[in-house]
């Protein structure tokens, strides 16, 4: 799924397939979204049949194709006869509207760039990108789940909110998605984990300790429950500055404006920073209405705690680190499988992060 290639296929066989019907009409061109406000857009590219292949490249591929049969075919036709030159004036001009039909769908259509470096030869076969391996990851991982709710905790990658609301379209609507995006401080020294590990666990811990005498607390609390009612108390706005915190693709109408600075510190997660893309539709408006910058009040802040305390991908990484350790064959340098916490080496940990 991460890396495939198949030599067989040819990139103009693949377009006229896939964009032109048995009379030649367009088709796979747009994805319908019925009830919202456009009606329907341009599909992405892990949407279409093309999307393994990286799209710019592969349109450029089949006019070159197209090019690469004009020249072997020129050459190899009669060239004595006045008609021989009509069938050769014939065939540039169909060639011509072919490369023209690729070029409406590539450029005008999808907006990819035209191609006016030097021509080079066609490619065969088709690989993966980046876009379609991460949809195709989500696409697999909602297949083996069972029906029901999903909360999904992820990085804050820049690519997701062009995928996960299509992916998850119906979970969503049905009001069965949670999806948590974060950040944290990956590149750490260990002196500075273990200094910030520290602080937090006192500061916890005296939290508890006035909890039990205020009387909010029992020896029957559980360490959850402290712990979301720590968060609740000591959470702050995320910001840049006097900016958003999240990248420009999260700053969307359809999502809260509002990140999360969380008071916890995990050896694995430091300075953790939670987004709420989806959150539960009785949560969802309340939220959106909250500017980036606060304020907090009370209700929220406790609607919110539950939600900052999922946001961890430490149980994916433990596993992934734990993997790597027992198998020789996944065996990598640094993973950190037996040191304070997990260093999250992009790789095969990122199919279980998500």
């Amino acid at each position: 799924m991460d890396v495939d290639f198949d030599p067989r296929v040819k990139p103009l066989d693949l377009f006229n397939n896939t964009y032109t019907g048995g009379q030649g009409n367009p088709q796979n061109l747009f994805q319908s979204y019925p009830g919202s406000k456009f009606g329907s857009a341009p599909k992405f590219s892990w949407q279409r049949p093309t999307g393994r292949l990286h799209e710019p490249q592969f349109f450029a591929a089949c006019i070159n194709e197209l090019d690469a049969f004009r020249v072997r075919a020129q050459r190899r036709m009669p060239k004595k006869l006045k008609a021989d030159a009509k069938a050769r004036n014939d065939l540039t001009v169909r060639l011509n509207g072919m490369k023209e039909d690729i070029r409406v769908i590539a450029e005008d259509w999808f907006g990819f760039p035209a191609d006016t470096d030097a021509e080079r030869g066609s490619f065969g076969g088709m690989t993966t990108n980046d876009f379609y391996a991460k949809a195709a990851h989500f696409v697999l991982l909602k297949e083996m789940l069972p029906k029901g709710r999903i909360v999904l905790t992820t990085e804050q990658v820049a690519m997701l909110p062009n995928i996960l609301p299509h992916v998850f379209e119906e979970e969503i609507l049905a009001d069965r998605f949670v999806w948590l995006a974060m950040k944290f401080k990956e590149k750490t020294t260990k002196p500075e984990k273990l200094g910030k590990v520290k602080v937090y666990k006192k500061s916890r811990r005296q939290f508890h300790n006035d909890g039990m005498y205020a009387g909010r607390f029992s020896p029957e609390t559980d360490a959850r429950t402290v712990t979301e009612a720590y968060i609740a108390d000591h959470m702050a706005p995320a910001m840049r500055g006097t900016r958003p915190y999240p990248g420009s693709n999260y700053q969307i109408p359809t999502f809260p404006k509002l990140w999360i600075s969380a008071p916890t510190q995990a050896s694995g997660e430091l300075d953790k920073v939670v987004g709420f893309p989806i959150l539960p539709g009785h949560l969802r408006q309340k939220v959106k209405n909250i500017p980036f910058d606060g304020p907090l009040d009370t209700d929220i802040r406790e609607e919110l705690a539950p939600w900052v305390y999922k946001a961890t991908l430490q149980p994916a990484s433990t596993f992934m680190n734990s993997l790597r350790e027992r198998l020789s064959l996944a065996d990598r340098a640094g993973s950190g499988g037996a040191r304070i916490g997990g260093s999250y080496v992009q790789g095969l940990s990122s199919i279980l992060r998500f």
